[in-house]
């Protein structure tokens, strides 16, 4: 079978004009500069000049947000000025890759009795019932930041931006100085509402203790409103009054044990000293006020209010705020058109008609009578008299 298998096969010889197109066919697939790889030996896996295999490779370990909490006391001049009183300063630090989004910084207390507190301040029940092994209740007071917002939401802090907080001296301070050492703790809450804990412990009590002790009679007039808030587990929702939102609580709110409790402060009295300046054609009226509730300076108004015999006011005209420097009080213009109305009114109504009203936001803290607005304009308009009407100034009081 083989003989005749090699009888079919015949010799042709191959011109030289066939052997160059095959020639040619085969070196346009010739690689030019490429590498020559050899392997002896291999059974199985890959052989090639370079060789990248893509898997699903997990995410870095450096790709998350890696927050530094640092905290010490805080009790400088500027801080005293802006805040009334010193405390304790929390310092963030971005040492992770990603961004960090933090909303607020908050400081917290673990214990029990704290929804009880508020619920006696606000004089409602909230229908608190926690199940059994979660009756623990968290006390956290917002702190403030020491820098402008970076977007509506918060701060983002990117790779080793610091963010600094200030937690005033508060009601908060005297449970976190009571309560075990791991139930303190400094947290941040990012934009997405989650939580992480910065310092806790030790560190933290510590920090507040010494704080506390080294600014052992300072000032402590608070400037600014605080945010407290309770967090709390329970088996039903929560129940409170709609006519109870956005309005302070009547009763004080303490954090200490039942009967300790101490009387309330008395009531500050409010100083008040009125006068007016005629300075050429212009009547100012200059009001020293001490004593204001916290904030209350930047919300001084006066109005001029006049009432008809049936007691229906029928106008009032709200002053303008003038800089009269700073010893002389806060001051207020009468506006050039309503000067000589506000003069007639004076000069020939009755002193039960009308009347000069101070307030705080919308809240009325002194009035000053008609009679007494009599006196003073009296004692201005006779010494205008004096000085003539020659651009100098005169005051009376």
């Amino acid at each position: 079978m083989n003989a005749r298998h090699e009888a079919r096969q015949r010799r042709q010889n191959v011109s030289d004009q066939l052997a160059n197109k095959l020639i040619m066919r085969f070196s346009s697939y010739t690689v030019h500069q490429g590498s020559l790889i050899r392997s002896e030996g291999q059974a199985g896996g890959q052989v090639a000049h370079s060789i990248k295999n893509i898997y699903h490779a997990p995410v870095a370990t450096d790709d998350r947000v890696l927050l530094e909490g640092k905290v010490g006391p805080l009790g400088d001049l500027k801080t005293i000025n802006r805040f009334g009183t010193p405390g304790v300063q929390l310092t963030v630090v971005n040492r992770g890759t990603r961004p960090a989004k933090i909303a607020r910084a908050q400081f917290c207390v673990e214990g029990k009795g704290f929804l009880a507190a508020f619920e006696k301040g606000f004089g409602h029940k909230l229908n608190h019932d926690p199940p059994p092994g979660h009756e623990i209740e968290i006390l956290h007071a917002t702190l403030y930041p020491r820098a402008k917002k970076h977007c509506p939401d918060g701060f983002v802090l990117q790779r080793d931006d610091v963010l600094r907080f200030f937690l005033p001296f508060g009601p908060y301070i005297g449970p976190a100085l009571k309560a075990k050492q791991d139930a303190v703790y400094f947290r941040i809450v990012f934009f997405d509402g989650s939580r992480e804990i910065l310092v806790r412990g030790k560190e933290a009590k510590d920090i507040v203790r010494d704080s506390v002790k080294a600014y052992e009679g300072w000032p402590h007039n608070p400037r600014r409103t605080g945010v407290i808030g309770v967090e709390v587990i329970s088996k039903v929702p929560p129940k409170f009054d709609f006519d109870a939102l956005g309005k302070r609580n009547p009763n004080a709110v303490w954090f200490g044990k039942p009967g300790t409790q101490p009387k309330p402060p008395k009531p500050a009295k409010l100083a008040v000293e009125l006068g007016l300046a005629g300075i050429k054609d212009q009547w100012t009226i200059i009001a020293t006020i001490g004593r204001l509730p916290l904030g209350a300076a930047d919300q001084l108004k006066l109005k001029f209010c006049v009432v008809d015999h049936g007691k229906k006011v029928v106008h009032v005209l709200e002053l303008n705020r003038v800089e009269v420097g700073k010893k002389a009080g806060k001051g207020f213009v009468i506006p050039m058109e309503h000067r000589d109305k506000a003069r007639r009114v004076v000069e020939t109504f009755s002193a039960e008609l009308f009347w000069l009203s101070i307030f705080v936001g919308d809240v009325e803290i002194v009035r000053v009578t008609g009679e007494e607005l009599k006196v003073v304009f009296r004692a201005l308009e006779e010494h205008l008299k004096k000085v003539g009407q020659s651009g100098q100034s005169a005051a009376g009081h």
